[in-house]
């Protein structure tokens, strides 16, 4: 490997000169920024034309045959290491898959930031001495793109800048790849549906933002963490308890309760550049994982349909129906149910015939297991809701509670919104002891996810402290 140690250790070397050198103010001074932008402005003001033009020559002088499949293999060797925590090992092995890796390769973005994944689990952030080096370097760095321009004629042979020019860019495509790491910022929006003092809410996206801590958790499908934002603030809150010397796991995007396996591995793969084996992926996609349940039903006869090639085969009759005749319907079911959702409250009467026909449609069509069945019990209590008829409502949402609970989990926001919606009907209802108790499960899951001080603890603390001083209660 002696061809392979490239210009880093000549170049901090020159830049420790310079540290030793600087007065103890200077070094003060630099020692107490945190910003890059001032730790760049102070390292450049100590470079000098002699220092670029030793940076030109080290980089003339260096010589690396650039191999993909030899920095794969050193990355993946990497992630091993950093797997069993040997994380000097990882560190070297990730630092070599940088020397071989092209730099207009995408991966180049995942070893600088696996590599700085290393440093960070050694320790390796706090030292004024290599933050200096590493400023010095950006510095360098951006006054080469600043000042240089190509030399040569045409595409034949290309200058010092131009060098650092494509070291620049290997540069940016990692900055660029932190979107991939980027957090959607929600917020709990009340839609202005439903009825009186019945909210109907929905998580919605009003943002993206980079939270640096956030970005060095590992994905999970079925993750321990939940997260929630006030303004720009990001709160994670583990959603059960995490062992010592366990890792603390967030979801990048794709989710259990959300998409198959398959469709989440891809997702990850493509933009993540993983394959993931989390519990869940392991669990849904090994050998020993459950049969996937039937999506339809047979219409004649009630019996599931089997996935095949052709279409969907009654496991009863052996009635094959094309999967585009299935889709449809379901299709057509999921536009009836929305232009019901979507009626004002001068046509309750035309919704809830409306729901009722979507109702009797879906159980002809769809497993009992099925979401829309979910969907369509939530948009019928609305309705009755609207109507007054707290106690049909209540009924309607129960199921829906269920449905919710089955296809998200116990833990999940989606069952704490529900939660929600059904104690505020059961309180309309008068029904004290059903609407205490939905509230005593309700308050500690949205706790675990918007935290004590949200608007809708304290509303729903408000309605239990209602309930308790209602005559005849102690």
């Amino acid at each position: 490997m002696a061809g392979m140690q490239g210009p880093g250790h000549e170049w901090r070397r020159r830049c420790r000169l310079h540290w030793r050198h600087m007065p103890d103010l200077q070094r003060r001074r630099f020692t107490s920024n945190t910003r890059l932008g001032p730790l760049l402005r102070l390292a450049r003001r100590w470079l000098r034309p002699a220092d670029t033009a030793v940076l030109d020559e080290l980089c003339a002088s260096w010589r690396a045959d650039k191999d993909r499949s030899t920095a794969l293999d050193l990355k993946q060797r990497g992630n091993d290491s950093f797997k069993a925590r040997d994380y000097l090992q990882a560190l070297s092995l990730y630092t070599k898959g940088l020397r071989y890796m092209p730099a207009d390769s995408p991966e180049c973005a995942l070893l600088y930031a696996n590599r700085s994944a290393a440093l960070y689990q050694l320790h390796r952030y706090q030292s004024p001495q290599q933050r200096f080096v590493c400023a010095a370097s950006a510095a360098a760095l951006c006054w080469a793109l600043q000042h240089r321009r190509p030399q040569g004629d045409g595409v034949g042979t290309l200058g010092q800048g131009a060098r650092l020019a494509a070291l620049g860019v290997a540069v940016l495509r990692h900055m660029l790849q932190l979107q991939c790491n980027a957090q959607a910022i929600t917020v709990l929006h009340d839609t202005g549906e439903g009825a009186g003092s019945v909210r109907d809410t929905r998580e919605v996206c009003v943002g993206t933002a980079l939270y640096c801590w956030a970005s060095l958790l590992n994905h999970s499908c079925q993750p321990n963490t939940t997260a929630s934002f006030q303004g720009t603030r990001i709160t994670l809150r583990a959603t059960e308890p995490i062992p010592a010397g366990e890792q603390v796991l967030h979801c990048y995007g794709p989710h259990w309760s959300r998409q198959c396996v398959g469709d989440r591995r891809k997702s990850l793969q493509t933009q993540y550049y993983f394959w993931c084996e989390c519990s869940a992926c392991v669990r849904e996609g090994g050998e020993g994982s459950p049969a996937p349940q039937a999506q339809f039903l047979c219409r004649p006869c009630g019996s599931a349909l089997s996935l095949e090639e052709g279409g969907y085969r009654c496991v009863r009759c052996a009635q094959l129906v094309p999967p585009q005749s299935l889709q449809q319907q379901l299709q057509q079911l999921r536009l009836q149910m929305e232009g019901a959702g979507n009626m004002d409250s001068t046509h309750t009467d035309t919704a809830l015939a409306q729901l009722q026909q979507c109702q009797a449609d879906a159980q002809s069509l769809l497993p009992a297991q099925h979401p829309l069945h979910g969907e369509i019990d939530d948009s019928l209590a609305r309705v009755y809701a609207t109507h007054g008829e707290w106690g049909a409502a209540a009924q309607h949402l129960q199921r829906s509670v269920h449905a919710v609970e089955l296809q998200y989990g116990t833990g999940s926001v989606e069952l704490a919104q529900q939660l929600l919606k059904l104690a505020q009907v059961l309180f309309n209802s008068r029904s004290v002891c059903e609407a205490e108790s939905v509230i005593d499960r309700a308050i500690p899951l949205l706790t675990t996810h918007y935290g004590a001080d949200h608007d809708t603890v304290a509303e729903l603390r408000a309605m239990n402290s209602c309930l308790r001083s209602l005559p005849g209660r102690r």
